[in-house]
């Protein structure tokens, strides 16, 4: 029977057939086959992931859902935490290939790094859990994570897009940066500890240790989910900092951290202070305690903090604070969240 199908040429037909539409579940209207392709971006440079040459160091999670044109409430799962890794040969690629069904609309959220710790409503959110709330930048466990959205009809990706989703990322934590240099006569200053925050003024300061949970919508045209906010201590919390000695004349850069997004207070009048343990020489000076400038963190964002030491007699303090965008370029104060 085979034989005379083959003969007949049905053979073929069933195997295009199979192909095309039994694969991917009878029901999908898709054009000729045509995969749903993957492309990623990194809109700022940020810590970790900072370019698209970082980003495709790691693994890409992604969730897709579609919905048909004519029933917005009928919604069908097309990714459940996919993995996508990158590459030269083939860029994002995933497996099992999905096909563009023309009859929907489509909306992703994607994330890096990859992580199973994560979950989904199963409608319209992802949960990220378990994010530290301060980590080190230069510690090999850290994790600057990214999130991209992207939502449009079958259509506009076929047609507009090249039948490929463009991943957008952004960073859902800040980076906060600090830089210190020294002025005058040859002295060895070594930073050896940093604090945030204080045990009094009211402020709330997120413990070190404290876990956060991010959650992000499908439907927001940006990646600008939110973190939960429970757990608050009203004190200083001590940076995860391992010394660093402040080099002559030309800054350099101290201390990098990721921090999860938070405000000091509810009217977020209360500025951030940061406190300085120094040693001079060997010996241990009276820490020094200086205002950030700000009244909290926030995401996407890069804060950077210039710290002069100079010598006043027996006295270092730390002088001289800015607080820079993440291009570089100078401004002012109180404009200093990127938008």
């Amino acid at each position: 029977l085979m034989h005379k199908l083959i003969k007949i040429g049905v053979y073929p037909l069933l195997l295009i057939l199979l192909s095309v539409v039994g694969c991917r579940g009878g029901s999908e209207t898709v054009l000729e086959g045509v995969a749903i392709d993957m492309a990623a971006s990194v809109s700022q440079s940020k810590a970790l992931i900072e370019s698209v040459g970082s980003l495709q160091q790691v693994s890409i999670g992604i969730y897709g859902y579609k919905e048909q044109l004519t029933n917005s409430g009928n919604r069908f799962m097309v990714f459940d935490n996919q993995m996508l890794n990158y590459s030269d040969d083939e860029g994002w690629s995933y497996s099992p290939k999905r096909y563009w069904d023309m009859q929907t609309r489509y909306s992703f959220i994607a994330y890096a790094p990859y992580t199973s710790n994560i979950t989904s409503d199963g409608t319209n959110s992802i949960i990220i859990s378990d994010i530290p709330q301060y980590q080190n930048s230069n510690e090999s466990t850290a994790k600057d994570y990214v999130v991209a959205l992207s939502n449009n009809s079958a259509k506009i990706y076929v047609e507009n897009y090249n039948k490929t989703v463009n991943l957008a990322f952004h960073h859902i934590l800040a980076n906060f940066q600090i830089w210190a240099y020294y002025e005058g006569f040859d002295t060895e200053f070594k930073i050896t500890g940093l604090s945030i925050g204080t045990d009094t003024d009211g402020q709330k300061v997120p413990s070190i240790d404290a876990q956060r949970n991010y959650t992000q919508q499908f439907t927001q045209e940006r990646a600008n989910g939110i973190f939960n906010s429970v757990n608050w201590n009203g004190n200083s919390v001590s940076l995860p900092f391992n010394g660093y000695i402040v080099p002559k004349e030309t800054a350099a850069q101290a201390a990098s951290f990721l921090i999860v997004p938070f405000v000091a207070d509810a009217s977020g009048n209360k500025k951030l202070p940061l406190t300085i343990e120094y040693t001079k020489n060997g010996v241990a000076q009276k820490p020094a305690t200086v205002s950030i400038g700000i009244s909290g963190f926030e995401s996407d964002n890069k804060y950077r903090l210039d710290l002069k030491f100079e010598s006043k007699g027996a006295v270092v303090v730390p002088v001289d604070i800015q607080i820079k965008n993440w291009t570089e370029t100078v401004v002012d104060p109180s404009d200093i969240h990127n938008w």
